[in-house]
């Protein structure tokens, strides 16, 4: 009988055990859109806040900016700081995403007579995987909104992120 639970006991153990699924990431490539110069950086030992751009710190932070090319029309960014010792992760955007995590500001327009605001992250998912010592395979999906009932704009990027001197 003692072995019987043994190997019952044992059997479960195994069956219990078992390894966290992989990340799966689109590799179908985003391009950036007609008329818009587009960065994709990552940078090392970075940190960046709502009011402070991206500086020396202890995280490692993902940046991607769309400018229009004449400077006078709408832009879109987000920077995420993930740890140092990572390489791969996922990030879940809802209602209670903190800042410091994920900023994200849409719309971005200096000549437009309207000011950039910080509008609310609905909801979206960053996910990335190291695919070698100084580039990152990124799929993020932001979606920006009043509510989850009412979505005004996303940004999607499936792109290679570069390592980067910070400026």
């Amino acid at each position: 009988m003692k072995i019987k639970v043994t190997i019952l006991v044992f059997g479960m153990l195994l069956l219990s055990c078992h390894k966290d699924n992989p990340i799966i990431l689109d590799t179908t490539l985003t391009d950036c859109p007609a008329n818009n110069t587009c960065t994709y950086s990552y940078f090392d030992n970075a940190d960046f806040s709502a009011i402070i751009p991206v500086g020396r710190g202890a995280y490692r932070v993902f940046a991607y900016s769309r400018n229009y090319d004449n400077t006078c029309g709408p832009g879109a960014q987000f920077n995420l700081k993930i740890s140092l010792n990572s390489s791969d992760f996922v990030v879940n955007i809802n209602q209670a995403s903190e800042p410091q995590i994920v900023l994200a500001i849409d719309d971005i327009c200096p000549c437009c007579a309207r000011a950039s605001t910080l509008v609310p992250l609905i909801g979206g998912q960053i996910k990335g995987t190291r695919v070698s010592a100084t580039r990152w395979l990124i799929n993020a999906r932001i979606i920006f909104g009043i509510s989850a009932g009412h979505p005004t704009d996303s940004i999607k990027v499936n792109q290679y992120f570069t390592l980067a001197k910070l400026p």
